[in-house]
């Protein structure tokens, strides 16, 4: 078991969705927390809806496609000393057509969503083996399974999986947890803000999204984990069959996704 209390956290992505939810539920354990986005002004916003006072929380704005790593670790060193739970939930959606999406934009979803996890983690690392912390890094069921129109989100979100297990073994030694965040559906506007083949953006929700688990719910059940000490942990409800029908009838799993994207 662990204890959250008291604890400095970092949380990428926290200006909207899982992130803002993320931020109210640690801020009800007293931690301090560091709110990253790449809107500064909803950041300010969700600090102080969060009732969290100045001195207890830190603002810092990034562009997580490129970004300076160690530098952003020393402003949080700096103010709070030290990091104990690192929670990489920044990510950008897809909705277009693999042959349709420009190379710029594949690029784009990859550093967003694999590349600056990867990188942030590894500059928290040193303070995260010395308090024997946390880093939790948020999935998807598309790092499990594939699906149309998503051909880089899922591929990015593939290697988070692939890169967080692995590291789970690298830090056991050190006391460090290494959490891996499955969703399936939620209730975010994620779908809305997703980027088409061009880089627009696709303006339009998914009944996915309207029906998914509240961010709420998700919040205190990633806390719950955190807790816990637990290493995997799935959001969500019988969406979580698609992996397993893939791997056992996967001739089934082809045609039902074929019937449901009309393909």
């Amino acid at each position: 078991m662990r204890n959250l209390k008291n604890k400095i956290a970092w949380i990428t992505g926290a200006s909207s969705g899982l992130g803002e939810a993320l931020v109210y539920r640690l801020a009800k354990e007293n931690c301090k927390i560091v709110l990253t986005s790449n809107e500064e002004d909803k950041l300010e916003d969700v600090a102080k809806k969060s009732g969290l006072r100045s001195e207890n929380y830190l603002v810092l704005p990034l562009e997580l496609e490129n970004f300076d790593a160690e530098a952003a670790v020393r402003q949080v060193v700096d103010k709070f000393g030290g990091i104990d739970i690192l929670i990489n939930n920044a990510g950008i959606c897809q909705k277009d057509f693999g042959e349709k999406t420009r190379e710029s934009i594949e690029r784009k979803i990859m550093e967003i969503n694999y590349f600056a996890m990867v990188k942030l983690t590894k500059a928290c690392l040193p303070y995260l083996k010395a308090s024997k912390g946390s880093v939790a890094a948020v999935g998807s069921l598309n790092g499990l399974v594939g699906a149309p129109m998503l051909t880089t989100y899922a591929a990015s979100k593939f290697a988070v999986k692939g890169y967080f297990e692995s590291l789970r073994y690298e830090l056991e030694k050190y006391g460090v947890q290494v959490l891996l965040i499955i969703p399936g559906f939620m209730k975010t506007d994620i779908t809305i803000k997703s980027l088409t083949g061009d880089g627009s953006q696709f303006g339009q929700n998914s009944i996915t999204n309207e029906i998914g688990l509240s961010v709420d719910k998700c919040a205190n059940k990633i806390c719950n984990a955190l807790i816990k000490d637990k290493s995997y942990i799935r959001m969500g409800g019988l969406e979580h069959l698609f992996p397993v029908v893939s791997m056992f009838f996967p001739g089934i799993h082809f045609w039902v996704f074929r019937k449901l994207h009309k393909l």
